[in-house]
């Protein structure tokens, strides 16, 4: 009986699109995206870019900002997201200090579905 709870619980986690994600290298999950950060690791003060891979179908639109929740403030720049092939490229981010930072991803999928997902990191 164990065994098949355990296999059920595997299908299941096999099954869903965060589980699909593989963690690209430098880069982090959050939620059904690999995100990877260009240049890695995120600097302070320098503009860098994000590639986006969704984990499943390439979602209709999708928008990204970034917060520092602690000091209620977010970036003094608004990033371009541009449709890819594979998923998605946002530029023009930039982190003018250090300290933790949280990624805000807006996903809009094919059916009209909306979702956000976010994601912190720590930039020093």
């Amino acid at each position: 009986m164990r065994f098949l709870a355990a296999a059920i619980l595997l299908l299941l986690l096999a099954a869903s699109p965060a589980w699909a994600c593989t963690m690209p290298a430098g880069g982090f999950v959050a939620g059904s995206l690999a995100v990877t950060p260009q240049p890695a690791p995120l600097p302070v003060n320098a503009p860098f870019a994000l590639a986006i891979a969704p984990c499943g179908a390439v979602p209709q639109a999708l928008a990204v900002d970034a917060t520092m929740p602690a000091h209620r403030h977010g970036m003094n720049y608004r990033p371009a997201v541009t449709k890819t092939g594979d998923g998605f490229r946002a530029d023009g981010l930039l982190f003018h200090m250090p300290g933790d930072w949280e990624f805000v991803f807006d996903v809009t999928h094919a059916d009209g579905r909306r979702e956000r997902l976010t994601h912190t990191v720590t930039v020093q």
